[in-house]
């Protein structure tokens, strides 16, 4: 893909199934009833410079405790 079409913006996304083997109900890190999650994550970035870009996500996940199963992000990176 040409991305110099899309003003030098660079999508991507990411898709995450995980099963845990075993269950702990005591641990803090418990992913639900049980154990397993899935997530879906769509991004771009696009640089603004030769050592700065600016990055955008949007993650849904399912099976989440906090009950907050969509997370937006942005943000700007830079390189040294």
């Amino acid at each position: 893909m040409d991305y110099q079409q899309l003003w030098g913006v660079h999508p991507w996304a990411q898709v995450s199934y995980n099963q845990s083997i075993s269950v702990d109900n005591n641990a803090s890190i418990s992913r639900g009833k049980d154990g397993s999650w899935g997530d879906v994550t769509l991004g771009a970035d696009m640089p603004l410079g030769s050592h700065l870009a600016a990055w955008a996500t949007l993650s849904q996940a399912d099976n989440v405790p906090s009950g907050e199963n969509t997370l937006y992000l942005m943000g700007v990176s830079a390189n040294f």
